[in-house]
């Protein structure tokens, strides 16, 4: 009975790649919606803004699938490197 109930629950929560595809289509619809490019972020505010909405949105997709897609890993990664490279050159126009 016991093996049953865990075999059930972990089918459960086991999502088909139809189902991860369907995700990973949502989220690039939406990014390409709400989102700029990183490169065309014109400051750290705005940047900032990005990274947030975007650990957000993430955590969504953790909470409601228990699947985060590739592409909005990637993408955070993206902003924080353009953050990272503004805040460097901001340091060096400060001293």
């Amino acid at each position: 009975m016991f093996i049953i109930v865990l075999i059930l629950v972990k089918n459960y929560t086991d999502m088909n790649l139809y189902q991860k595809r369907k995700i990973d289509q949502e989220f690039i619809v939406f990014t390409k919606r709400h989102f700029v490019k990183p490169s065309q972020c014109k400051n750290m505010r705005e940047i900032q803004f990005y990274i947030h909405e975007l650990k957000c949105k993430i955590e969504e997709l953790k909470r409601s699938f228990n699947y985060v897609p590739e592409q909005a890993t990637y993408l955070l990664s993206q902003y924080k490197e353009v953050l990272e490279d503004l805040l460097i050159l901001d340091y060096k126009n400060s001293y």
